[in-house]
């Protein structure tokens, strides 16, 4: 499992304030959250018959498909993808050194374009 991870491509998005129950970084994480959950609404990415999750005691964990069962059965707003772009669009300077990000490339999302976001990979 944990070969299988690290080849994941991630993101990582720097949310410089005080963490808290109304920090932009909490708004961002219930948001995505809710945002990919499956729970309680047709699955338009759901896990394959052998994910663990589907043996949870956890029904959230199960309908889901997260490994979550906090904001999983809530709505996201979808005004939280404009703060989720612009912390995407400035990135961490200690990691933007360490880390060169590709040149910027168009991507198409909700019928606009957009830059596509930084994401970190290895190689």
């Amino acid at each position: 499992m944990s070969d299988y991870l690290r080849e994941l491509p991630f993101l990582w998005v720097d949310v410089d304030d005080e963490p808290g129950p109304e920090s932009d970084r909490a708004y961002i994480e219930r948001n995505a959250i809710a945002l990919v959950s499956n729970y309680g609404k047709s699955s338009i990415d759901p896990r394959s018959s052998g994910w663990l999750g589907n043996d949870s005691p956890s029904q959230k964990i199960r309908e889901s498909g997260l490994w979550n069962v906090t904001h999983v059965d809530e709505s996201s707003d979808p005004t939280f993808l404009d703060r989720l772009t612009e912390a995407v669009e400035s990135p961490h300077p200690l990691l933007s050194s360490l880390y060169p990000l590709p040149a910027e490339s168009e991507f198409r999302c909700y019928g606009e374009s957009r830059r596509k976001p930084r994401a970190l990979a290895r190689g």
